[in-house]
């Protein structure tokens, strides 16, 4: 079985050489006043003629073909344009409507790009550059083991501030 010009055709040589043969590459000759019938050459120099499986194009001629399949493409293209527009247009109102809800994201503004711009170079370090002023990571959370503490108010900002824990007394009374 293959399939020529959008019509299919059938020949049980055909069928067994698709089966055993790795090579798809058949010639095929066929008359433009009659396409219910093609002939086809098979790799090993034999010729077999396929005939038409759909009975309507047994006695059809290409013209015939071509008027099918342009009133086929004419009936699937028809509203086609009005269904374009209409993605474009609901795509549009999509797009804009996310974006006043937030969902998109806006441009920023020169605010915006001034504190982005100051956050990243916070990070980037440029030959000469003076570094970002920092605390010691581990400031105030560890006792160093010389005995120089800092004082906890010196850091205060830095330190997380936890709740303070109630006395629950002794827990084995």
């Amino acid at each position: 079985m293959g399939q020529f010009i959008e019509v299919p055709y059938i020949a049980p040589e055909i069928s067994e050489w698709f089966l055993n043969e790795a090579d798809r590459n058949l010639e095929v000759w066929w008359w433009h006043k009659k396409i219910g019938r093609v002939e086809v050459l098979l790799p090993n120099g034999k010729w077999v003629t396929a005939h038409c499986k759909d009975d309507k194009w047994a006695d059809a001629s290409y013209a015939d073909l071509a008027a099918a399949v342009a009133l086929d493409k004419a009936e699937h293209n028809r509203g086609q344009v009005e269904r374009d527009n209409y993605r474009v247009e609901a795509d549009a109102m999509t797009a804009a409507r996310a974006g006043l809800r937030g969902l998109l994201p806006l441009a920023p503004s020169a605010e915006q790009l001034a504190a982005r711009t100051k956050e990243f170079h916070r990070h980037v370090r440029y030959p000469g550059s003076e570094p970002y002023p920092t605390a010691d990571l581990f400031d105030c959370v560890v006792t160093p083991f010389d005995g120089s503490a800092t004082s906890p108010d010196a850091h205060s900002s830095i330190q997380p501030q936890l709740p303070e824990q109630p006395d629950a007394g002794d827990i084995m009374e």
